[in-house]
């Protein structure tokens, strides 16, 4: 390796493994999120459950990972809470952060917008 590429560390090639395997069990999870309630087995839901946690997971230890990682894993624990009718898990993981983002806060008010809601 010439002197002018740096050598890419253990660490950074773990961190690079974490975000792409966040980026997978997050897209696995809107996968199962995007299906009717009626398509959804008991089994369907327990594994879109433990794909939001192990998005969160890696998401935490990906590369460059900051406050807008937490913020997409803690709202998308909050969602499958909902959807899986438990408001006060969903409530737990609701993060209060600020969308600096004209698209994100976009796809924030659509899926705030769409069912289910308890008490509706």
């Amino acid at each position: 390796m010439s002197d002018s590429k740096a050598a890419v560390s253990g660490d950074d090639l773990q961190g690079d493994w974490h975000r792409a395997q966040g980026i997978a069990a997050n897209n696995g999870t809107w996968d199962w999120l995007g299906k009717p309630d009626s398509e959804r087995t008991s089994d369907d839901e327990e594994q879109m459950t433990l794909s939001a946690y192990a998005a969160a997971y890696h998401w935490s230890r990906a590369t460059d990972a900051g406050p807008a990682n937490e913020a997409r894993a803690n709202w998308l624990l909050s969602r499958v809470w909902v959807v899986r009718g438990n408001g006060a898990l969903a409530l737990h993981h609701a993060a209060a952060v600020p969308i600096a983002d004209d698209e994100d806060q976009n796809l924030v008010e659509t899926d705030l917008a769409s069912e289910p809601w308890f008490g509706t």
